[in-house]
């Protein structure tokens, strides 16, 4: 753990560049640390001028007869180093870095200087934000270290009074998307702990602010915006300490595009692509991945508001609004995001049929229409939709660019925010006054101009307090480490494979290492049903490609001729290729084809997969990613994830399949992986065939680290 209170709670600073022209960075910055209220000495260090804004102004860092917690660096890149070797000597313990010209940039130069002081800063024991930094502020402490222009004046106050939000903590690999956050979480009057951005993270990385803020701050939700994850096991663990601790984290990431993806032997790590692994480790620990700024902060207000008070007790949502067509469109949005819509129970519409005209409906969505809102007001409907035993949680759509209704509810709409369990959002399907925002904010309300985000952000509720709970269940312990079966860096065939999966509990089934065509026909008597010949090599991991295997063989003549030929096409497509012989494999019962395996993620370490298999697993491409351990619960739960999770129920007169088996398999998958993580680098059982009862693993193929 890295004490980061030098840098972001100082009891001194030091600008170093102080400028008084608002027209230049050093100057804005200057500015913006004046004229907010930080309480501790402020030292203005400047070479060409006495005095700045009225302040007086000292040459150097040595010419301060004081100790400096935080200095401020505002120089060109190419004197970063030797100012910080200046703070170092003066025993200054933290350093932020504005400038550019680091790693950021092409070319070698930027990469080799910011090395440079990262050594200066390591060796003096300085904490370094930056470079490439847009600073940080800390709204409590009057700390405002940036030159962002969100830091004027002119902007509305973050929270008008008291209020039921808890305070958003921002960490942001971008400056401007992390002080842009800012903006709009003040606009929508939210209350915000810390705005941090990281810069290149010479030093400190994302985990070295979020490990702060989970120990310094007051934060209630964690607003993260980045690039990328340099340390995902600790990340992991912190953010599954902030899922415990009721700390929900909202985040963004840039960087989905297929070019993330790697090139791997198997199937499996084909499959799990970087943004693939990203979305599995946020699913997990109760992370809601947003996919713009102002949905980020919707969702980091709902978390706000109702995490870990209001947790809903499920996924069912109702929905009243002013607007039929508005409310149809907003159910179909929520039924998108994972929302079901369910009918709303005998009493509840009892209760709300007299209220509304014949040409209203009291089915879920309610179309309340504009006269009963206007007589009845939001706070009324609000009121018994949350009391329905029906749903979890409520969405009031409204028109709320006029504010009579809202002026006049807006004591009954925060009686009835106080006193209700149930999370509710409003969404404006026009653009909402800015009254109407003030009023929703004093009433503990999220209020969203966008229905997606209004659904988006009860998903992720929902989504988060079913990783809570996940969380708070018991897990076996983990084996002891297996031996590594054959040294590194080797691609163990299916043979092999086989035999290391069967000694750690992995049912593959029967099957024989054949030499010779008399070996396979012996075989194939012993198994007295058709089989199956596949040329072992460790150089073919995906042996159909080059015709090296022969199905459903019946019959002697037929054994023999296919040993021939599957050992014939080895020998045109690939005649270096070291053979370990031919595998002879009974055929298996017919079923739903299916991938189980596992993938060393660099960042995050092991994840284990399980999708729709067979020839066409990554055509499909539809499989789930969790990371490792995975119990009997989360292995349920990615199997529902799937989109063709319905083939598991029976189709077109096929009984049922044996999931409960496939959990089984997937559990197995996850503990070997673990108990060899220092040495497997890949699992890949594909196909696995789910029969009625039990299933079959077909081929396999490990590959050691």
């Amino acid at each position: 753990m890295v004490d980061l209170r030098a840098l972001l709670a100082p009891a001194s600073v030091a600008i170093v560049g102080a400028s008084a022209d608002e027209l230049t960075l050093r100057g804005r910055l200057t500015h913006t640390m004046v004229m907010h209220p930080y309480p501790g000495p402020l030292h203005l260090v400047s070479r060409s001028r006495s005095t700045i804004l009225d302040r007086p102004t000292v040459p150097s860092l040595t010419a301060v007869d004081e100790p400096i917690d935080l200095a401020v660096l505002l120089v060109p890149a190419s004197a970063v180093a030797e100012t910080l070797e200046e703070a170092g000597r003066c025993g200054v313990r933290a350093a932020t870095v504005i400038a550019s010209g680091f790693a950021e940039e092409q070319g070698q130069a930027g990469t080799v200087l910011q090395r440079r002081i990262r050594d200066v800063a390591r060796h003096h024991g300085i904490l370094l934000n930056g470079p490439n930094s847009e600073g940080f502020v800390v709204p409590a402490r009057g700390l405002a270290a940036t030159f962002s222009p969100v830091l004027d004046r002119s902007l509305p106050e973050a929270v008008w009074g008291e209020t039921m939000f808890r305070p958003l903590s921002i960490i942001a690999q971008s400056g401007a998307l992390g002080f842009g956050l800012y903006e709009i979480a003040r606009h929508k009057g939210l209350p915000v702990d810390h705005v941090i951005t990281t810069g290149n993270e010479a030093c400190l990385d994302v985990c070295d602010y979020l490990e702060h803020v989970l120990d310094h701050g007051d934060a209630g939700v964690l607003v993260l915006y980045v690039e990328e994850i340099r340390n995902g096991r600790r990340f992991m663990a912190l953010a599954r300490r902030a899922l415990i601790e009721g700390r929900p984290i909202a985040l963004a990431k840039s960087g989905v595009s297929e070019a993330g993806r790697r090139s791997a032997i198997s199937h499996t790590g084909a499959l799990a692509g970087s943004d693939s692994v990203y979305d599995a480790v946020f699913r997990r620990l109760g992370i809601a991945r947003a996919g713009g700024m102002e949905e980020l902060i919707d969702i980091a207000a709902t978390f706000a508001r109702y995490i870990p008070r209001q947790r809903p007790e499920g996924r069912r949502i109702g929905i009243a609004s002013s607007s039929g067509g508005a409310a149809a469109w907003f159910a179909d949005s929520c039924v998108s995001t994972g929302l079901d819509v369910p009918a709303l129970d005998a009493d509840s519409r009892a209760r709300i049929d007299p209220l509304l005209p014949s040409y209203g409906s009291s089915a879920n969505p309610v179309d309340a229409t504009a006269q009963a809102i206007y007589a009845v007001g939001y706070a009324g409907f609000i009121e018994i939709l949350s009391e329905s035993p029906s749903i979890d949680m409520v969405a009031q759509v409204a028109t709320l660019g006029t504010t009579k209704i809202m002026e006049r509810e807006s004591g009954k709409l925060a009686a009835v925010s106080r006193r209700l369990a149930k999370p509710t959002v409003m969404w404006s399907y026009t653009i909402p006054a800015r009254r109407s925002i003030e009023i929703a904010a004093r009433a503990g309300v999220p209020l969203m101009a966008d229905m997606r985000h209004a659904a988006r952000a009860m998903a992720a509720l929902a989504d988060h307090a079913e990783a809570f709970h996940a969380s708070m269940a018991p897990f076996n312990e983990l084996p002891d480490p297996i031996p590594n079966p054959s040294g590194n860096g080797v691609v163990l065939c299916e043979a092999e494979a086989r035999e290391v999966l069967s000694s750690c509990g992995v049912p593959v089934g029967p099957a024989e290492l054949a030499a010779s065509p008399e070996a396979a026909v012996s075989a194939w008597r012993r198994f007295e049903r058709p089989v199956a010949l596949k040329v072992q090599s460790p150089h073919i991991p995906h042996k159909s490609d080059i015709g090296a295997v022969a199905l459903d063989l019946s019959d002697e003549a037929a054994v023999r001729a296919a040993y021939r030929k599957v050992l014939d096409n080895v020998l045109t497509s690939s005649p270096t290729a070291e053979l370990r012989g031919v595998l002879v494999q009974p055929m298996a019962d017919p079923g739903v084809e299916t991938i189980v395996g596992s993938v060393t993620d660099p960042t995050f370490g092991p994840m284990v997969m399980v999708g729709l298999g067979g020839l066409f697993a990554e055509t499909l491409r539809d499989f789930v990613l969790s990371p490792a351990p995975v119990d009997e619960a989360e292995a349920r739960a990615m199997i529902g994830r799937l989109k063709g999770a319905s083939l598991f129920a029976g189709t077109r007169g096929r009984p049922p399949s044996d999931t409960e088996a496939l959990v089984a398999l997937i559990v197995r998958v996850s503990t070997v992986t673990l108990a060899r993580n220092n040495h497997i680098a890949e699992i890949d059982l594909n196909p696995v065939i789910v029969q009625a009862h039990g299933l079959t693993v077909a081929d396999a193929l490990i590959v050691t680290t």
